[in-house]
This record gives structure tokens, sequence and C-alpha cells, in this order.
């Protein structure tokens, strides 16, 4: 038997067993500019009412105020105000089909008010409301919903809180949403004093598996590893015979 032929045997036995036993993965990132880095708010949309606001930064000032440099890269974004008001940040995102989907985000706290209020969603002007959100929303409901339109609330800062928080990991699982688009949001409502709220490192990542190796492949990798066994046997002993 030539040495080609032998080959050609263990190459397609070993191309099956790859086949059949290896996991494939492969990761998709829908976020646009999830660390800021354009310098701009390029993929996202602003929705500011009041003297409140969301801005790109760098460094480590924001108006008057020392904060923490951005966690990643030259910038991040941040919430800053000259009066009560409230800040969106948004954008939709298709969650792919057919894999697993995780969303995570770095936020930054420092609140100059001596509490956390989560007054009537996000007003301003109905009463105490000093709080800031991450949700994933319907993107069909109104920007400002914190009711039905919420698919999933991520984080949200609740009375008792600490006041300050540095540059924090929030994180959640998009994998319920697999072929749906949905709406990732980071909101805040000012009316008792300064809060700083920054946010950077927006991803989501989708991960595809290939099934391991089954009964089906077992079978196959076994059929084909008998039957170059049988051939290998029956070309010894033609040519000891000859």
């Amino acid at each position: 038997m030539k040495v080609s032929g032998r080959l050609t045997v263990i190459r397609v036995s070993v191309f099956c067993l790859i086949l059949f036993t290896s996991g494939i993965c492969m990761a998709a990132q829908p976020v646009v500019n999830g660390g800021f880095e354009t310098g701009d708010f390029t993929g996202w949309t602003v929705v500011n009412s009041g003297a409140s606001e969301f801005v790109v930064m760098s460094g480590t000032l924001i108006g008057p105020f020392t904060v923490l440099p951005p966690p990643a890269g030259t910038y991040a974004a941040m919430t800053f105000e000259e009066g009560p008001g409230f800040s969106i940040l948004y954008q939709d995102i298709a969650v792919p089909a057919g894999g697993r989907t995780s969303f995570s985000a770095t936020i930054y706290l420092e609140n100059f008010a001596d509490i956390w209020v989560n007054g009537p969603g996000l007003s301003y002007t109905g009463g105490p409301n000093q709080q800031f959100r991450g949700d994933i929303m319907n993107p069909a409901a109104a920007v400002d919903d914190v009711g039905a339109g919420v698919l999933l609330n991520v984080f949200q800062t609740q009375p008792g809180d600490p006041l300050a928080l540095g540059y924090t990991q929030i994180q959640a699982d998009l994998t319920p949403f697999a072929g749906q688009t949905v709406r990732i949001r980071f909101a805040e409502a000012v009316n008792e004093d300064e809060l700083l709220a920054g946010v950077d490192q927006v991803s989501t990542t989708t991960t595809f598996e290939v099934p391991t190796m089954n009964e089906w492949g077992m079978i196959l990798f076994m059929v084909l590893a008998g039957c170059g066994s049988i051939y290998y046997m029956r070309r010894h002993l033609k040519r000891i015979n000859s």
C-alpha cells in the first residue's frame, strides 16, 4: 500500500474526530461605540430634559468636579447638572438568535445629595427624585418608561445605598431576548443635588457552540476507524501471501 493512501485514511478519520468532538465558538458585538472612544455619542441617542445632560468626558474633571478617570480608553459618558432634570442615554441592538448573550457595562456614581430617592418615574418636578438606573427596554416603549416597557432592570440605586460608587461592572443575561431587538438604556433623575453618573465599557457578547460528539458522531468515527483497520489488515495479509 502506498504511503499516500494510508495518510488519506488517517486524515479522513482525524477530520471526522475533530468535526464531531470540537466546540466552535464565535462572538458577536452589536453594541456600537460602547466605550465612547469616538469622543462623541456615535451609535447612541441622548435625551436631556431640564438642567441635566449626558456628556462625553475624558480625564478627571467634569465641570468643577474631580472624578475618577475612565476605566478603559480615553473617554466615558457622564451626567452633569446645573439644576433639576433627567438624562437618558440609549441604544437599540439586535440580540442574535441561537446563542447565549451576555450584557455588561461599567458605571460610576457620585451623589452630592445625602439620599437616594426613587420618585415617580423619571420626573424631576413631581416630588423628590434622585436616582440612576440601567435597563433593558422594549424599543416600542416611551424612552422614559419605568413600567411595562422595562423588560429587565439591570441596576437601580436604592434608598440607603452608598452615595459614591467607583467604576463597577454590572451584568445581565440577554439570552431570553434572542432574536429580538432590545434597547439598552441608562437614565438618571435629579432634583435634590448634583449627581455624577458615569457609563463606560458597554458591551454584549453572544457565544455560539457546535454540539460536542453525540452518539451518531461516535458511531461514524468507529465505523471509519474499523474500515481503516480492516483495509490495512487485508493489505498486510496480501503482502505476506504474495
